[in-house]
């Protein structure tokens, strides 16, 4: 296990601040990081007291990039659930992605996770169909009766307002005997 933040770029140490559900490279408002107040309320009244109040942190912020070129790394598979960090983390493993290219797990999340980065759900993963990539949608992943669709670019799916697991695979690392 490596302690690093993903970004889309390496920035060495830095300080951090974190909560359960969100990381920010900079010291963040309040209203970047409460939870509402219904929320709040339900796990005050578990006894959790300002769950999402930011911590600090130290550690190495890098880019997928980065973090497998000095380990001489060529993954086949990467794993991304970021709470909402995607339209950083995306950025930052484009040539991993289109050299090596691995299958990616990307965990897609709600609107108000990724907001805060002036984006949509459909421009965070638009450079992996660029590269080449086909989807999969597993359709209601938390419950465990997930559907598997295939998903394009255009599917309306990509803009709905639901935590969704994607998998992302290139035709060219396919078996050949595979259809």
């Amino acid at each position: 296990a490596v302690l690093a933040g993903l970004s889309d770029s390496h920035l060495g140490k830095r300080k951090i601040w974190y909560s359960l559900t969100k990381m920010f490279e900079t010291e963040p408002d309040e209203k970047d990081y409460r939870d509402p107040w219904y929320t709040r309320m339900k796990f005050a009244l578990r006894g959790i007291q300002d769950r999402d109040k930011p911590k600090e942190a130290t550690v190495e912020i890098t880019s997928i990039d980065h973090f497998s070129q000095v380990r001489n790394l060529k993954p086949d598979l990467i794993k991304i659930d970021v709470d909402g960090y995607e339209a950083k983390v995306i950025p930052g493993g484009m040539t991993v992605f289109s050299t090596e290219k691995p299958v990616i797990f990307l965990e897609l999340h709600k609107k108000k996770f990724i907001s805060r980065f002036g984006v949509t759900r459909r421009d965070i993963v638009r450079p992996l169909f660029d590269l080449g990539y086909k989807a999969i949608l597993l359709d209601e992943h938390h419950d465990r009766k997930e559907t598997i669709l295939p998903l394009d670019l255009d599917d309306p799916a990509i803009d709905r307002e639901q935590t969704d697991m994607i998998i992302f695979y290139h035709p060219e690392r396919l078996p050949t005997d595979c259809t």
